[in-house]
Formats: C-alpha cells, sequence, structure tokens
C-alpha cells in the first residue's frame, strides 16, 4: 500500500481529534461565559473582574471562533454550502440572532458608565464623573456597576461561543476528501 495512503489516515485521526475537541471547547466556553454572564446581574460583594482567570474566556472566543471561520470558509470554497448561514439549521439561527440581539443590548443599551464611574473614595461609595462626586453609592450598586464591563465582555463571549458550538455540534462541515470512498483507511493485516 502506498506510503500517502497512511498519511491520510493519521490526517483524518488527526481532523477528527480536533473537531472533538474543539466542540467540547466550545460547549465548555459557552457554559462558563453564561455562568459569568449571570454572575454580573447578582448583587456579589465582589467585582468579577479582578479574577484574572475570567479573561480567559476573551482568548478562548479567538480559539473556537477562528476555526469556525475558516472551517465555513472550507465549506464555501467545496460548493457544500452557498451562504455562510447555510451551514446552521433553521433553529440555530433563530438562537444566534437572539444572542445577537443580547451582545448588541449588554453591550451598548446597557452600560451605564456614561451616568459615572463607581470608586471608593475616603471610605465611601461613589459615583463619580471626571471631576466631581456625583453622589453616594450603596456597597452592591457599587459592586455591580463594576461588573458592568464584564458583563458588557461576557455578552459577546456566549455570543461566540454559541455560534461555534452550534456549528462544531449541528452544523454542516466538509469531510476530509477520502472520507466515506470505497478505499481502505487502514493498511489490511498481511
Amino acid at each position: 500500500m502506498p506510503e500517502s495512503k497512511l498519511k491520510t489516515v493519521s490526517q483524518i485521526s488527526y481532523v477528527d481529534t480536533m473537531e472533538r475537541t474543539l466542540r467540547w471547547l466550545a460547549a465548555t466556553g459557552l457554559v462558563l461565559a453564561l455562568i459569568v454572564h449571570g454572575l454580573t446581574f447578582l448583587p456579589l460583594n465582589v467585582a468579577i473582574e479582578e479574577f484574572p482567570v475570567v479573561w480567559v474566556l476573551h482568548v478562548g472566543t479567538f480559539v473556537v471562533f477562528v476555526s469556525v471561520f475558516f472551517s465555513i470558509v472550507r465549506a464555501i470554497r467545496s460548493s457544500l454550502v452557498v451562504r455562510w448561514w447555510s451551514v446552521f439549521p433553521w433553529w440555530a439561527i433563530a438562537v444566534i440572532i437572539v444572542a445577537g440581539i443580547n451582545m448588541g443590548f449588554t453591550s451598548s443599551f446597557a452600560d451605564p458608565s456614561k451616568q459615572g464611574k463607581p470608586e471608593i473614595q475616603n471610605g465611601q461609595f461613589v459615583l463619580v464623573s471626571p471631576s466631581q462626586i456625583i453622589h453616594p453609592i450603596s456597597e452592591q450598586e457599587y459592586y455591580l456597576r463594576r461588573n458592568y464591563r464584564v458583563r458588557g465582555a461576557s455578552g459577546h463571549w456566549t455570543f461566540f461561543y454559541l455560534f461555534a458550538t452550534l456549528y462544531f455540534w449541528f452544523g454542516v462541515r466538509p469531510q476530509p476528501s477520502n472520507v466515506g470512498s470505497s478505499r481502505p483507511l487502514a493498511r489490511p493485516d498481511k
């Protein structure tokens, strides 16, 4: 059996392993992003942004979404799909649209930072504009306002992880060139 067929077998194993890894990485990232997003709405007496591990989710979005992008481009070039959204079932498109609206809302409309920035001055929680104290706030409001930045980021994380999760679990992806062919994938025993 020619050497080239053996390389193809290892390439298929690599692609299959990568697909499974990205599938679970995207799903795990989605669950963690939803947890972080939900925590930003709770009146916790802690600023979520003070936990640097949360920002690992930011890096993970690039890993899974860049993989999705290249896979969709490959599907379009192989004529498997005509439009990028045709890789998804209809219900997944609806879920992506809702997540996109949520992302836009959490990053644009729900950002009260224009009202002032929460700070601690002289042991008191206050809302401050660039030059003056606007008014005192409670400790809970201080932490809720500190978490708005993470809320905006987690809205984006949720969208991108959701997109990748739906793609890797339910999307149409191109298969390696010899998957489904009648040729044997491994060397037969002698």
